[in-house]
């Protein structure tokens, strides 16, 4: 998986467009008023071992996106999605099914 994610990123323009958007993350001042506007229900996903941002952050985003949910995927950092699919799929799976049920 370093291999592939070296070969995406390795190329100049990969290379300034993650550049624009770390400088862009390195300000988050924006975020505490705009996750207020969430109005949709929210399934925050972490990765119990995440390095970049700590799982405390997701305690946050849930005390400020009404009737928001988290899902910790243990074993697993910065990308669930990749590091743990089976687990990220059944989450979001039965995140969507408990919605569809209350409809």
């Amino acid at each position: 998986e370093v291999d592939l994610m070296y070969a995406h990123f390795n190329t100049p323009a990969a290379r300034r467009a993650m550049h624009r958007a770390l400088v862009h993350l390195a300000d988050v001042s924006w975020l505490a008023t705009d996750i207020k506007k969430i109005r949709a229900e929210t399934l925050v996903v972490w990765g119990s071992e995440e390095a970049i941002n700590p799982v405390e952050l997701a305690d946050l985003l849930l005390k400020d996106i009404p009737g928001s949910r988290k899902l910790i995927i243990e074993k697993c950092g910065h990308l669930p999605m990749n590091e743990a699919a089976d687990a990220f799929c059944e989450g979001i799976i039965g995140f969507l099914d408990e919605g569809a049920k209350t409809e």
